[in-house]
């Protein structure tokens, strides 16, 4: 029985809307309860237990999200009710549909099926709303009593604006259930598609980068703005497009007033409004739909409907993805990952349609569809895994690069911008920002081409292994980020999580570059005027502070200090063709920054016998005395090679550096023949050995994967920096005895080897 007369009669619509409501009351009462209980319930007991205002961070301790009504219970419940609620309601409302008689007994009444329809809907939105609208208005009321100690944490205005958004929320799920349940055959069906359509499109999106961002060489992060950040996906969904008001919050007026004008909250603003034109555009098709509906389909299972098509094409894509993300990170073999999107795709479609079917009598079949679905899963990981259409390779041509930036600093590691105001965000893309400017752009074609050439080598490097090289002494910590700036205003840009060492120490000679040592050594950086003082020390990173430097002192300073820079060459260090003199810290005065300035975040410059013109202001100022060592006040020497504060292949540098703001050591760490921090030390005491040791140790070079680790003690300083050796130029004899001290792991190392004692 598929028609129904017609009738306008106002009356009966009446009745048919009470009906509905009386049938949807028990629920109704339930939720309003459960609502109260773990909403207002929670805020008032929450403004109960706070004292008067004395901390203005007090309440943000308590109340959360961008309104300040969420304690931390509130904050998941309401989020959770909203989300199932209106499915329930859903179901319970247009539960007619789902039993043969019920349907035939509704469809005979003499009304239009709109009408019919209409009721029952503004029936399902009534009992949701008249809970939530009267839960917010009692938050408000409550924080109303409560304004002297919330202060700019209330706001009615924001309160109300909440609650819009969950109104749109609420309403937008429960339209999406009152399609399905007029396409759908059963309650069941009705349930599991909801949840799909409602939750879907985040989780395909998100799954899908995934996928591209591990199995895409160079690829990594490029999804990570607009739409498709992970934050941003939670709009696609109406469960999760008010997650970012819910979580939002504010320290100070100052943040509020911020986040009030952030880009990320009108964003999600937006995306509410889209989700309330969408639910209006549903109401219609869902009504268009129920007109069109076939009462014989109450009671069946819509396991051949495009309705499960679409989910089960979803699901096997989804747990697809999600097998090979599995079998790739246990194999660590980007091969598996297409064996496990097989697998997984397989085994989610035969799940889904022996629940959907209610069994398995559909398989033969489905069959088809399976092959499809798993072979679109597939194909959509082939292309990944092939290079992306040419994606991995794709290097532009050096006549068609305008300049390249790249996300290697140097010894003196990122930036910290400043202006009159102090501290500045460094702004990277609309989303996000940092107090770091961590990458230089460079527009030579030396420096280009250097760059294309390590680019071009790391490709083949990683196209060459299947999976990650988890082997940490052939890595370093640079994660190269390179982005070609073109000629015709397009930026190709590539990410990559890897670097091997043979390719990373390609970058080097960008240290040999003017225009990367301009952007990146302190003294290019710094300003005569803006130095509050400098630390002269020794090699051993031991010293004095000296302040109150005349503008022109510094001027000669920096001057010096450039011209060394300039002349210093990469080989240099590699080879270790000059010795190490000390360092030179140089202390930035804020207050004196008047215009745009970068500080390196180290900016301790190691002066070798090669900075002449920086010597010659020292001794001419008098300064060079604290450089000076008096060997005679080394007592001994701690050797180690597994120590946590080798700072060799870095993030910072591709070689050793030996870093006071980092690599200072205490000597009871050293000498207390316990196992710290990582570390085990063998101690020699042997005068003419420590003296040795010294002259053979190092405060940079090149490095090797078993190079030894030297804290030497002078005097009763209690600190001293960890210089290094290479392992070629450790003598024999000693390196012989070390070993045996060593021991061959960690659990027979660190023994205390009294080899003065012994002659």
């Amino acid at each position: 029985m598929t028609t129904a007369t017609s009738c306008s009669n106002q009356n009966k619509f009446r009745s048919m809307y009470l009906g509905a409501l009386r049938r949807g009351a028990p629920l109704g009462i339930f939720y309003a309860l459960l609502l109260f209980a773990l909403f207002p319930l929670m805020y008032i007991i929450t403004l109960a237990t706070m004292r008067p205002m004395e901390d203005v961070f007090y309440p943000i301790h308590h109340l959360q999200g961008y309104a300040g009504v969420y304690n931390s219970v509130s904050m998941l419940s309401v989020p959770i009710i909203c989300a199932i609620i209106p499915i329930v309601f859903g179901i319970t409302i247009f539960s007619y549909l789902h039993n043969k008689n019920s349907t035939d007994v509704f469809h005979a009444l003499p009304m239009k099926r709109q009408t019919l329809f209409t009721a029952n809907y503004l029936a399902g939105i009534t009992l949701i709303w008249i809970p939530l609208i009267v839960s917010f208005f009692v938050v408000a009321i409550a924080g109303a009593g409560s304004a002297t100690i919330l202060e700019w944490l209330y706001s009615p205005a924001r309160i109300f604006t909440e609650l819009l958004g969950w109104l749109v929320v609420v309403t937008a799920v429960f339209t999406i259930t009152a399609v399905i349940a007029v396409q759908a055959g059963n309650s069941f069906d009705t349930v599991m598609f909801s949840l799909a359509f409602c939750g879907m499109y985040p989780v395909i999106l998100f799954f899908a980068k995934t996928a591209a961002e591990n199995l895409l060489l160079g690829f990594t992060g490029r999804w990570s703005t607009g739409l498709m950040n992970d934050t941003n996906l939670l709009a696609l969904s109406p469960f999760t497009v008010m997650m970012y008001r819910v979580t939002a919050g504010a320290y100070s007026y100052e943040d509020m007033v911020s986040i009030t004008a952030s880009s990320r909250l009108a964003f999600y603003s937006w995306a509410i409004v889209i989700w309330a034109v969408i639910t209006v555009a549903l109401y219609f098709v869902a009504n268009l739909l129920y007109v069109r509906r076939k009462s014989e389909l109450a009671g069946r299972t819509t396991s051949s409907s495009a309705l499960n098509c679409i989910v089960q094409y979803i699901v096997t894509f989804v747990f697809g993805i999600i097998f090979g993300l599995l079998l790739h990170s246990s194999f660590n073999s980007r091969t598996m990952f297409w064996v496990g999107a097989f697998i997984g795709g397989c085994i989610a479609f035969a799940v889904f349609e022996a629940i959907a079917a209610r069994g398995f009598k559909t398989f033969p079949k489905a069959f088809v569809h399976m092959a499809i679905s798993v072979g679109l899963t597939v194909g959509y990981v082939a292309v990944f895994l092939t290079g992306g259409l040419g994606y991995e390779t794709r290097i532009p041509a050096a006549d068609k690069i305008e300049s390249v930036s790249i996300n290697y600093n140097g010894r003196y590691g990122y930036r910290y911008l400043y202006d009159k105001n102090g501290m500045i965000k460094y702004t990277t893309d609309e989303y996000y920002s940092s107090n770091t400017k961590d990458s230089v752009k460079l527009t030579s074609p030396e420096a280009i081409e250097l760059v294309r050439k390590m680019h071009a080598e790391l490709v083949n490097e990683l196209k060459a292994r299947d999976g990650i090289d988890n082997d940490w002494y052939s890595q370093t910590n640079i994660r190269p980020q390179i982005a070609y700036h073109l000629k015709d205003g397009k930026t190709v840009t590539r990410l990559y999580t890897e670097c091997p060492t043979d390719t990373a120490i390609m970058l080097s000679g960008l240290e040999d570059l003017e225009e990367f040592k301009r952007q990146t050594n302190p003294s290019f950086l710094l300003k005569a005027g803006q130095l509050k003082g400098i630390d002269i020390m020794n090699r051993l990173g031991l010293g004095n502070a000296f302040e109150n430097l005349t503008d022109e002192q510094q001027k000669q300073l920096l001057d010096a200090l450039q011209n060394d820079t300039l002349n210093e060459q990469i080989k240099d260090i590699l080879n270790q063709t000059y010795d190490a003199v000390g360092y030179i810290h140089l202390i930035a005065d804020e207050s004196k920054i008047k215009e745009m300035t970068e500080i390196p975040s180290n900016s301790t410059i190691l002066i070798t016998e090669q900075h002449t013109n920086t010597i010659a202001w020292l001794k001419s100022n008098s300064f060079y005395k604290a450089m000076e060592i008096d060997k005679s006040k080394l007592s001994k020497v701690g050797i180690s090679t597994q120590n946590s504060k080798y700072m060799g292949m870095n993030s910072e540098t591709i070689y050793f550096y030996a870093n006071p703001v980092n690599q200072m050591m205490d000597g009871d760490e050293v000498f207390s023949n316990e196992y710290s921090d990582d570390t085990w030390f063998v101690v020699d005491d042997d005068r003419a050995v420590v003296e040795q040791l010294y002259e053979l140790a190092r405060n940079n070079g090149s490095i090797s994967n078993n190079d030894y680790q030297l804290y030497f003690q002078y005097g009763d300083s209690k600190n001293a920096l960890l210089l290094y050796l290479p392992e070629n130029k450790m003598p024999q004899e000693l390196a012989n005895r070390y070993k045996n001290g060593m021991g061959d792991d960690l659990n027979t190392a660190g023994t205390i080897v009294p080899y003065a004692s012994k002659g």
